[in-house]
């Protein structure tokens, strides 16, 4: 994980919606730093991402919440999902 990825992480809130904008302004890095760091933390499923309904092709990023007990670095949540069910029908 790289430090600007990181930072863009531990800056996205679990309670109210953000704009790429608001993130890079709150870190004081570039929006196109950022928004590199949001579609990689969105592939991973870190975070969530939804339109803004105030700005055209606008959009709103928030963390997803997962416990401390079931973090796992590296690992996505959907991949998690899956290596469950799997290990469930093996079972």
């Amino acid at each position: 994980m790289t430090k600007t990825i990181k930072a863009v992480s531990d800056a996205i809130s679990t309670e109210h919606w953000m704009t790429s904008g608001e993130i890079a302004q709150q870190l004081e890095y570039s929006p196109a730093g950022v928004r590199a760091a949001l579609t990689n933390l969105v592939r991973s499923g870190a975070i969530k991402r939804k339109e803004n309904p105030d700005i055209p092709r606008g959009v709103l990023y928030l963390k997803n919440y997962v416990p401390e007990s079931q973090e796992t670095f590296g690992v996505s949540e959907k991949l998690s999902a899956f290596d469950r069910l799997i290990r469930e029908v093996r079972a």
